[in-house]
């Protein structure tokens, strides 16, 4: 595709992100009743005999029912009904379309009929008379795209529109530019050169997608985008080549806007951006920002920045390494979520006060996990690190009170980890299925384990508790599946208040009279108590 109409398909991929799925559903069905196909001009105002035009006349079904009463019980096989009066039965008639040519437009004419008065006002239709097939598509020359571009409203007249009362005349908009830039797209790359009034399209763009793109000599795009407060222009963006590798620069003040996931000013390039650098004085990645930018590798992120949103590197699969600045406070839900082939290593910053929802989920060659000494951080979200296959050990920072739910969900390689006596829960499923955790001290801060908590723990044969009471609520769930534990630890003197924790915990022995299955015989050592004092160390 030539470098202009490049960034044309980028105008029209904002239009259907900016709208959604009713665009793509209007672009089926037509426009055929549509004022911006309506065949008329400033020049042929009204249709009349010489131009031929005949509007199409709607049928009327018919209204017979096939019934015993009418003599047949099924319409293909036997029904005799012939179409009369009282069914009401009409045949549709094709209309005739627009046979005028308007020699100032440079266009032939041939739609319907327009709805209303008003609608008469609006552009006219595309110009394609002079049209001709080119290995089986259309091509058209400069006068008839620049036509089909001057047939597009003002920017002024878009702004003006309700996006829901005026939702149908803005899905003809998009309509009648997509037919421009499919036109423009056959032209020459001299032509398209010759073409003056592009700029419409773009100053469109800038509407539709809240920020204006240019191109340079080089092909490569660039623009602006307004902040997370709406002031325009406050961030510029600009795509180039560095060495081979396409890199995004993006600099500005405050904090970027939360996008959806497919309508960021870049997201026609998003998946061939190799690296990105975002400059001093940007305060916040915006939602989204670099969502799927599958090929991105590294980023440099600025001293300034203290907030990274929700899914803002979500499915960047290949980002090898991200070095998370001093000051940042916010890590949103799913920030890095399915960076899951290249990410084996990440630092947070002791400023963190917040690991959003899944943050690192699916990092599944992360290996180590190193929070900033005197961390702020004071609660781990749901699923904050679940499926990171190959994370071994783990030592969650002084401060945090809550382990949230499936935390460390199926974190099968997790062999250590360190609680601190700031906790006081731990969330369902917050260890689940981490098969190779042999140990695990619970400190006296804990006050409630919730169900599952270190379900399908199944290498794990110590537990030890720190308090000299067990946690006031521990869900009967909160060990199942962990059928390996051979010993418990408690505080001296604290036997009896830990005997029925003790009980349930310890696999039953083949002896036991109770209901409680046996313990298989493959596990090995007997089952014990152990006492122990003063901290919650565990011995090794």
């Amino acid at each position: 595709m030539k470098k202009r109409a490049k960034s044309l398909l980028a105008l029209l991929m904002a239009f259907v992100m900016m709208f959604g799925t009713s665009l793509m559903a209007f672009a089926e069905t037509g426009v055929e009743n549509s004022a911006y196909t309506s065949g008329l001009c400033e020049h042929h105002t009204e249709h009349n005999e010489d131009c031929g035009y005949q509007p199409a006349v709607e049928g009327t079904p018919c209204s017979h029912v096939c019934s015993e009463e009418s003599g047949c019980i099924t319409e293909t096989l036997n029904c005799t009904h012939e179409h009369d009066e009282a069914c009401g039965y009409q045949p549709a008639v094709d209309g005739t379309p627009c046979g005028y040519v308007c020699e100032l437009c440079g266009a032939d004419d041939d739609s319907t009929e327009p709805t209303n008065e008003e609608e008469t006002s609006l552009p006219a239709e595309d110009p394609s008379d002079e049209t001709e097939l080119k290995d089986g598509q259309k091509t058209f020359t400069v006068a008839q795209v620049e036509a089909m571009i001057d047939a597009l409203p003002d920017v002024e007249y878009v702004e003006a529109l309700d996006p829901e009362e005026d939702a149908e005349t803005l899905e003809e908009i998009y309509l009648q530019a997509a037919e421009a830039a499919d036109a423009f797209d056959t032209l020459s790359d001299e032509d398209q050169e010759k073409v003056s009034n592009l700029d419409k399209l773009m100053e469109l763009h800038e509407w539709f997608n809240g920020g204006v793109a240019t191109m340079d000599e080089s092909g490569f795009p660039s623009g602006t985008f307004a902040n997370s407060e709406g002031v325009a222009d406050a961030f510029t963006w600009t795509l180039y080549n560095d060495g081979g590798n396409l890199k995004l620069e993006i600099t500005g003040t405050g904090d970027m806007p939360y996008w959806s996931s497919d309508n960021v000013p870049w997201n026609y390039d998003r998946g061939t951006i190799k690296a990105v650098s975002i400059g001093n004085g940007v305060t916040s990645i915006g939602g989204n920002a670099f969502n799927s930018c599958v090929s991105l590798t590294s980023v440099e992120l600025p001293d300034s920045l203290t907030k990274i949103e929700d899914s803002a590197f979500y499915n960047c699969m290949n980002l090898t390494s991200v070095e998370l600045p001093a000051g940042l406070e916010t890590i949103g839900s799913n920030a890095f979520n399915n960076c899951n082939t290249a990410l084996e290593s990440i630092t947070i910053p002791a400023s963190v006060t917040e690991i959003g929802v899944g943050a690192f989920q699916w990092c599944a060659v992360l290996k180590t996990v190193t929070f900033g000494g005197n961390s702020q951080l004071n609660k781990l979200e749901a699923m904050a690190f679940s499926n990171c296959k190959v994370l071994e050990s783990i030592e969650i920072p002084a401060g945090v009170t809550t382990i949230g739910i499936c935390t460390f969900e199926q974190c099968t390689a997790l062999k250590s980890i360190t609680i601190p006596e700031s906790v006081a829960t731990i969330g369902g499923g917050a260890f689940q299925y981490c098969s190779a955790l042999e140990s695990i001290t619970i400190p006296e801060s804990v006050t409630k384990i919730d169900g599952s908590a270190f379900n399908g723990c199944t290498g794990l044969t110590t537990v030890t508790f720190a308090g000299t009471t067990p946690p006031a609520n521990i869900a009967p769930t909160a060990f199942s599946g962990c059928n390996n534990i051979t010993t418990i630890r408690v505080p001296a003197g604290s036997e009896t208040a830990y005997s029925k924790l003790t009980e349930s915990l310890l696999p039953t022995q083949p002896s036991d009279s109770s209901s409680k299955p046996a313990k298989k015989e493959e596990h090995s050592g007997s089952a014990k108590k152990e006492e122990h004092s003063g901290s919650a160390k565990e011995e090794h």
